[in-house]
């Protein structure tokens, strides 16, 4: 997998930070939208830190959405399966990686309510599904012919009950 990215040319690679900073913006876009939505409903954001105000908060997610969609493109490209199935599998890993870790730190380690914590789950919906769509798309598999249902029929069909977790 690493030689394929090291055989890459320049047009490749700026092609490929492109798609990363366009996946990125998708991520931020999205975050605007989950705002909305949450004010919509009535959630009110948790209180931000100390000497963090609204707009500092934001450039911290707009410089970090690179570096959180980055890892996703090697996920992308191994992962087999149709557009929907690749995005729902990323939106998925970005939502339980991203969202609900920050969701439970912040119950655990602030003073967040269970309220502020619903407000980061829900407000992070829309972008993890937009940012994991975006990867999807841009990020295609490296070998076309993958077929990930096919794969996981397979593993399954030759475990017993209750043996996945022992790796049997």
């Amino acid at each position: 997998m690493i030689g394929v990215y090291l055989s890459m040319n320049t047009k490749t690679y700026l092609c490929n930070l492109g798609k990363l900073l366009l996946s990125s913006i998708a991520f931020v876009l999205g975050a605007v939208i989950g705002g909305m939505i949450v004010a919509l409903v009535g959630l009110q954001p948790p209180p931000l830190p100390e000497g963090v105000d609204g707009s500092l908060a934001f450039l911290i997610l707009m410089l970090e959405s690179p570096l959180l969609v980055l890892p996703l493109i090697p996920i992308s490209r191994s992962l087999g399966g149709g557009i929907l199935f690749r995005a729902a599998i990323l939106s998925f890993f970005i939502w339980s990686v991203y969202t609900l870790n920050t969701a439970i730190e912040s119950l655990a380690f602030t003073n967040t309510t269970v309220e502020g914590a619903l407000f980061i789950t829900l407000s992070f919906l829309p972008p993890t599904i937009l940012s994991g769509t975006a990867v999807a798309w841009f990020f295609r598999p490296a070998e076309e012919d993958v077929n990930t249902t096919a794969l996981i029929k397979e593993y399954f069909s030759n475990r017993k009950a209750g043996s996945c977790h022992r790796g049997d």
